[in-house]
């Protein structure tokens, strides 16, 4: 039962949450060098801003939903993550929906670990920033 509840809270996450959050997947060449950066799972949000359901979205990549100098920035910061296990906070960055708008986003990117050592994948996290409460 313990199983089924926590796989339902992770549901209740990916479809409730309003910060859009990513799971990628990265492989090792064994040299240090990775490949990969397939999405794995996403929250509700992250794939409505691509116009897709959350089961549409797996197995994209940044390439296949962000202008390609945004991807590559992505991509840069994701092996940065993958490299060095150390996370990236609070990242300020400017993103470009398909419709054409932009908005001004805080990224957090940290190290999925499958073990204490191995490092397979990277966890991103992004708030619309262009919404915070004015003072």
């Amino acid at each position: 039962m313990s199983q089924m509840m926590d796989l339902l809270y992770y549901y209740a996450i990916l479809e409730q949450v309003t910060d859009s959050i990513v799971i990628k997947e990265y492989y090792s060449d064994g040299n240090g060098n990775f490949v990969g950066g397939k999405i794995k799972c996403a929250s509700k949000v992250k794939a409505e801003h691509y116009n897709l359901m959350i089961n549409e979205i797996v197995g994209k990549t940044d390439f296949d939903l962000m202008p390609f100098e945004q991807a590559q920035k992505a991509l840069e910061d994701d092996l940065q993550v993958m490299r060095t296990g150390i996370s990236i906070e609070n990242m300020e960055e400017i993103v470009t929906y398909p419709n054409g708008k932009t908005v001004h986003k805080s990224t957090s990117k940290s190290p999925l670990h499958y073990t204490d050592k191995k490092i397979i994948g990277v966890i991103c996290v992004s708030r619309n920033i262009d919404i915070r409460p004015t003072k």
